[in-house]
């Protein structure tokens, strides 16, 4: 936990990391998707 000096300062950092937290789990989503490095294919080749 961090002290701010700016009262208002606390609103605006905690709007930003709201939205960075959502921008973050959609580009994850979007990696996931694409990637080539993915559970399934992990299962494949340990099948084989």
């Amino acid at each position: 936990m961090h002290w701010l000096a700016e009262a208002g300062f606390d609103q605006a950092i905690s709007q930003f990391l709201a939205e960075e937290e959502t921008m973050m789990r959609e580009h994850m989503a979007v990696l996931e998707a694409q990637l080539p490095f993915k559970a399934d294919n992990l299962n494949d080749r340990n099948a084989g």
